[in-house]
């Protein structure tokens, strides 16, 4: 049953598990809190302690808790991917990441969360890791970075250089520093505007700046 509901989590969410961070990933803990919570279930967030993997959501102060074994320790953060549900612990993030920059396989493909409900044997359990008595707040979730976009303009842009590299060679001049200034000059008119505020086509725009850069060269 709970494992439906991380994976609910999951669906309700699915870039928290994709971004795959500290942050995203204890917001999917939040998430499943609240669906436990929902239905009657005692779900808390785990405390952790310096020195732990762990995730500080912001404006977040340590606090000091009563741990486990009833002696006192300081809560300096919570657990990225554990909770705790009716007096037991569960990790409900598969291949979570505790690290606030994303992981990669070895092949450089984003590792990515899976949802799980997993229960952590007792025997594992730490003194210092309990309920957290108030949840801390749910941080905001990052949004996932943009795909490339490849730049549209590339085969216009090299039309610019097919006529600037001829007149090069016709003045028997090898490229120089001052050819970015020709592009320069006639991409930006073509993009941007000319002294008018008027945007002219790559062709227009050669032929405005073409006589500059051919006098410039010595050519007629």
């Amino acid at each position: 049953m709970s494992l439906e509901l991380s994976r609910q989590a999951d669906r309700n969410d699915p870039t928290r598990l994709q971004i795959n961070i500290n942050s995203t990933c204890y917001g999917h803990v939040l998430a499943l809190i609240a669906l436990l919570k929902a239905e009657g279930h005692d779900a808390a967030p785990m405390c952790k302690t310096r020195g732990e993997g762990q995730y500080t959501p912001p404006d977040f102060q340590p606090r000091t808790v009563t741990g486990l074994d009833g002696k006192p320790y300081v809560c300096t953060g919570v657990s990225h991917d554990a909770l705790w549900c009716e007096g037991k612990q569960y990790d409900s993030i598969g291949r979570g990441n505790d690290s606030p920059d994303p992981i990669f396989d070895a092949s450089g493909n984003r590792i990515t969360g899976v949802p799980t409900w997993n229960e952590i044997p007792q025997q594992y359990w730490r003194p210092n890791n309990p309920p957290l008595p108030d949840a801390a707040p749910e941080p905001p979730t990052p949004q996932p970075p943009p795909a490339h976009i490849p730049y549209p303009g590339d085969p216009v842009w090299d039309a610019v250089g097919v006529t600037l590299f001829a007149d090069y060679a016709e003045a028997g001049q090898s490229p120089n520093p001052q050819m970015g200034r020709w592009f320069g000059r006639t991409i930006w008119d073509a993009t941007e505007g000319d002294e008018t505020g008027t945007v002219l086509t790559v062709e227009a725009s050669i032929a405005k700046h073409r006589p500059e850069w051919r006098q410039a060269l010595g050519l007629p």
